[in-house]
């Protein structure tokens, strides 16, 4: 409909006409023998000529192609072109007209009539074209006098009006040429000037010749970038298509980076500004970017040309092209040390982008500041958890942008990661190829046929038989985790819901509080203090001070295969990519976990293996745990109205409720730092736990008061 519009407000009246004359002169040609042989009819074939205007269309294109191309000259070698057209299709039509005027007199019966032009000079007996030439040599040799008869008033008109026509259209069109002619020179001959007062300068200055020919070579390569990219007055474009200028200039620098790339996705219009932000440098032959022991205090981006990275003081680098990215932490945080030194091996071209000017162009949108906080805060995370002694490399940063890119939550909304989504989770399946009776040996190396006869479902342990047997001792030291991960699947090295949400490491926290918790009820003290060693190692009254809280709690079974379940599922709540899934009531760690183990069971299956009193007690567990932090207050980060808040909750919720969370608290506590059984709870940290929750046994018989300053004195008392 736009297209339509445009053409029936712009070309449809003049195509219009165009095809209604070359009808009607079709027409005319076939039916009447009279209008035939009127050959003054035939002028009226030159008005078609007004189908070349849409030349300037073409015209248009050619210039805009040629500019894309960085080809100034072609522009203006088509705006000759384009005059000499416009000349000839003048010089053309006045030929024409100026031989219907000597045509309609020549064809005047009247026998006063005056002598036509064409009589005068004898072209009425010439062949047509012949008398073309006629007419258009004196169209093109003013001020040449026309050969006219005295009386023919109407050619004599017609000669001074094509007289002025040609001083103007002629006139105009050869001044237009010779401008552009002198606008081809001018191109070459600035150039030449300021190389010859560069020349000028460093002979006045007594330069040596090596340094001079380093500066020349410099000089001719900035030129001939000046020439590619000529000054823009800004002031003619308005700021929309300025930042779409740089964006076309410069995304295809900036898009390698991962989170930038992702910005552009979400963010265009800051992309956009970020693009403009960044500042271009030069960089000549052996030119430094960067050396180690510097300070970062922005982020580079090469662009074009040859670099050197040597990682090592002392040893060659690394020859690289092409787009790469340094020192991105200085956007983020307090300027560190380069590690690796950057040198220009030819003319190279480079972006940097300082964390002022991200800061300046995320002013505009809340959206986009919050995408980069949550990246940022995760990039740095991830850098401090892979730096080194020797400081951060160039190499982790660019690691760190990528995981901390995909796990942002702009990126998974974004690109959505099919085996990530919570409905196409499912740990309840656990199948294996086995070969069929009657197949030859070599055919288990084979792909097996898609056949359900071939794939046999592993058999699902039964949780509780597990913890009876655990509690019984029945399993050694280095089977216990391996026979954990069948009983609760969550906790699977290769297919558990921690693997699937990228939570490595939280699963092996998981893993150690359930070992802890079952170490803990089945006075296991050489499975707990497994991974310590030295003199941290766990005491043995510290142990008996563990036990004798164990035995205040007096776990049942299904008390134990509920705390079980609980360490394992609890630090799902953390998943970003899982609670982003949720609703937003939801989105935090533990009503994260609530949800899941009510409406996506399928994250958690194993929570359907509970009875309806131990899965009562799990969620009860994770609505504590959301309003008191065992660990805060055992940091003194608490006050006795979180002390009183958590002996609130305990009158509704019941004795039993408590000790079950208590019994939690232990395995969780334990499990901070990881390893098979507990490497956190070592004898200095073990004593703050005990003490925090032997003040908490008090939380139904004494006031808040007195169970925070007790904890706080004893607590000081130890230190």
């Amino acid at each position: 409909k736009a297209i339509a519009k445009q053409y029936a407000s712009t070309w449809l009246f003049l195509d219009s006409c165009l095809i209604v004359l070359d009808l009607t002169i079709g027409t005319m040609d076939g039916s009447s023998s009279m209008l035939r042989s009127a050959r003054s009819l035939r002028a009226l074939r030159a008005v078609r000529l007004l189908r070349l205007v849409k030349i300037s269309r073409l015209s248009g294109i050619i210039e805009e192609a040629s500019v894309a191309a960085g080809r100034q000259w072609i522009v203006l070698v088509v705006a000759i072109v384009k005059t000499g057209l416009m000349m000839g299709v003048v010089a053309h039509v006045l030929s024409c007209t100026w031989y219907l005027v000597g045509r309609v007199i020549l064809e005047d019966q009247d026998p006063s009539r005056p002598k036509s032009w064409l009589e005068v000079v004898g072209a009425n007996e010439v062949e047509g074209f012949t008398q073309y030439l006629h007419a258009l040599q004196w169209i093109l040799s003013p001020p040449a006098p026309v050969p006219i008869d005295p009386g023919s008033t109407g050619e004599r008109m017609y000669n001074v009006a094509m007289s002025l026509t040609t001083l103007v259209v002629m006139g105009s069109a050869l001044g237009k040429i010779t401008g552009t002619l002198a606008e081809l020179r001018s191109i070459n001959s600035e150039q030449s000037r300021k190389r010859r007062e560069v020349r000028t300068y460093l002979h006045t200055q007594n330069v040596s010749v090596e340094l001079t020919a380093r500066i020349m070579r410099f000089v001719d390569h900035k030129l001939e970038k000046q020439e590619a990219n000529a000054a823009l007055d800004l002031s003619l474009i308005s700021p929309t298509l300025q930042m779409e200028l740089y964006v076309n200039q410069r995304s295809k620098y900036l898009l390698a980076h991962p989170f930038l790339n992702l910005t552009n996705e979400a963010y265009p219009e800051i992309f956009a500004s970020i693009c403009g932000a960044f500042d271009k440098q030069v960089y000549e032959k052996h030119e430094l970017v960067f050396s180690s022991g510097s300070w970062a205090k922005a982020m580079v981006i090469t662009a074009m040309g040859q670099f050197t990275l040597a990682k090592e003081e002392g040893k060659p680098g690394d020859s690289i092209s092409g787009i790469h990215w340094f020192s991105e932490a200085a956007l983020y945080a307090d300027p560190h040390l380069h590690t690796s030194t950057l040198k220009a091996d030819s003319f190279g071209d480079a972006f940097s982008l300082t964390g002022e000017q991200l800061t300046t162009c995320l002013h505009a949108s809340p959206g986009c500041t919050a995408m980069f906080c949550e990246y940022s805060k995760e990039f740095i995370s991830q850098l401090q958890k892979a730096g080194t002694k020797a400081g951060i490399t160039d190499a982790m940063q660019t690691e760190c942008a990528q995981k901390s890119t995909f796990s942002n939550q702009h990126y998974n909304d974004l690109h959505p990661d099919p085996a990530k989504l919570l409905h196409n989770v499912d740990l309840s399946r656990k199948s294996v190829v086995v070969v069929p009776d009657g197949l030859p040996e070599e055919h288990s190396s084979r792909s097996p046929p898609d056949s359900e006869e071939n794939v046999e479902e592993l058999p699902t342990p039964d949780p509780m038989e597990f913890v009876e047997k655990a509690l019984r001792k029945e399993f050694s030291t280095d089977d216990l985790p391996g026979e954990l991960q069948k009983a609760i699947v969550e906790l699977d090295k290769e297919i558990g819901s921690h693997v699937i949400f990228g939570q490595a490491g939280e699963r092996e926290r998981s893993e150690s509080a359930c070992l802890s918790a079952l170490a803990l009820v089945s006075d296991d003290y050489d499975l707990f203090t497994k991974p310590q060693a030295g003199p941290m190692k766990l005491s043995l009254a510290q142990w008996d001070e563990l036990r004798s809280i164990v035995r205040w709690i007096s776990p049942t079974k299904d008390h134990v295969h509920a705390v079980l379940v609980l360490l394992a599922i609890r630090s799902l709540g953390k998943s970003k990519t899982a609670i982003q899934q949720l609703p937003l009531e939801f989105q935090r760690p533990e009503p994260a976990v609530i949800y899941m183990m009510s409406q996506a069971d399928n994250v958690v299956p194993s929570v359907r293996e509970l009875s309806a009193e131990a899965f009562s007690l799990t969620e009860e567990a994770l609505s504590i745990h959301e309003d008191f932090n065992l660990a805060q207050m055992l940091q003194g980060e608490n006050a006795p109205g979180n002390v009183l808040q958590l002996q609130e909750i305990v009158k509704v919720k019941g004795s039993e409720v408590f000790k079950f969370y208590v019994l939690f608290l232990l395995g969780f506590m334990s499990g901070l730092a990881g390893g098979q059984g507990s490497r956190f709870m070592s004898t200095k940290n073990a004593q703050a736990v005990i003490s925090g929750i032997r003040s908490l046994e008090a939380l139904t018989s004494s006031t808040p008061q007195s169970i925070y300053w007790s904890f706080m004195v004893e607590r000081a008392k130890q230190l």
